[in-house]
């Protein structure tokens, strides 16, 4: 269902370049070059889509981009449809061995999930999806697990409004986040693939 949604995102390869893969969280980023400048980064991400419909679409995804570096975000869509943490860890270890076996010289940078104003019932299954995903990444040499859980909190330890667009989506503040966890990374698994730009200070 979900994959002529992901083949329509672009009609020319960038082989060998960095491919942005994932459900509403990649696509609400918006023209990554605002943020990875003069990185080429494709946006592929499709709202709603499952850490299902990524494993499904990967071998596709991998054949037609032919990526040297694939950023991903997905699971949040999984449990909150009630999908165990286990279950959706399974589906991201399947990403990653597909990854492995169909584009060896590939890495994957993922991003964890993280806590949101709206989502509190389901911080429990996060956080447990988070530490398999983490412990998984951490086995393998071509995986590369940012922790943002955190990183959106304020003082009292809660989700800071003003980095969320609707309690559930980032807001441009909290992507910028995001985007100096990646810049870093990025760069090291390909120098010199961005344009640098300063950090954001502490928000």
């Amino acid at each position: 269902m979900m994959d002529h949604l992901f083949d329509s995102k672009h009609e020319a390869p960038n082989e060998g370049g960095i491919v942005f893969f994932g459900d509403s969280d990649i696509e609400y980023w918006g023209d990554l070059d605002d943020y990875f400048p003069g990185s080429g980064a494709l946006n592929c991400g499709v709202s709603g889509a499952t850490f299902r419909d990524v494993v499904a679409y990967t071998p596709r995804m991998l054949q037609k981009y032919k990526p040297r570096l694939i950023v991903c975000v997905a699971g949040e869509n999984d449990l909150a449809e009630g999908v165990l943490a286990q279950a959706v860890a399974d589906m991201f270890k399947q990403f990653c061995d597909l990854v492995a076996t169909l584009r060896p010289q590939a890495h994957v940078i993922y991003i964890s999930t993280k806590d949101e104003p709206c989502t509190k019932g389901l911080q429990p299954g996060y956080r447990k999806f988070n530490q398999l995903a983490s412990k998984y990444a951490s086995s393998q040499e071509h995986v590369v697990y940012l922790d943002s859980y955190t990183r959106f909190h304020d003082h009292r330890q809660k989700p800071a409004k003003k980095f969320f667009r609707d309690g559930l989506h980032l807001s441009p503040e909290g992507y910028q986040i995001w985007a100096d966890m990646v810049q870093g990374v990025m760069t090291k698994i390909i120098p010199g693939c961005c344009r640098l730009m300063d950090p954001s200070p502490d928000l």
